[in-house]
């Protein structure tokens, strides 16, 4: 029994560099899974927990003692999901076209920068000096407007 397709495999990266053509693949050609979306939100959720703990001492201003995953993870859940409510309940009142399945999976699609962008720079805040941090902080910044970017683009 196969979960996911070659097909959708495909569109999830082709959609990242090509973002215009890939959404609209997306939404009209219905090539986008509900099932990588998801995985990529949980692994987003994940992720922000494992960076709020093991980011580097340089660069993690966090109080660990203080960490409480599940309500990092919730918080983080949360704000996507109100994001594509919100962004559904727009195109809803001014006669748009947009599916709440299609929004959710644009958004989460473009996750994966912010996934990427995080892994390198939580891995690598942990090996620099304080003079440093300004690259990471730098590449941090780019995958946000990255992230920025494919989600308008969506």
């Amino acid at each position: 029994m196969k979960l996911v397709s070659k097909d959708k495999l495909k569109y999830w990266g082709y959609s990242l560099v090509h973002p215009f053509d890939g959404f609209f693949e997306i939404r009209f050609r219905n090539h986008g899974s509900l099932l990588i979306a998801t995985l990529l939100l949980i692994a987003y959720a994940v992720l922000n927990c494992l960076k709020f703990q093991y980011t580097g001492f340089v660069m993690n201003l966090n109080n660990i003692d203080e960490m409480d995953a599940l309500s990092l993870f919730v918080s983080t859940i949360s704000v996507v999901a109100l994001f594509t409510v919100s962004n559904w309940t727009v195109t809803t009142l001014f006669n748009g076209k947009g599916k709440m399945k299609d929004i959710f999976i644009v958004v989460c699609y473009s996750l994966t920068v912010l996934i990427i962008g995080d892994v390198v720079v939580t891995f690598a805040s942990n090996f620099v000096a304080t003079e440093e941090v300004m690259i990471l902080t730098s590449i941090q910044m780019l995958c946000y407007v990255y992230f920025a970017f494919l989600v308008v683009a969506g």
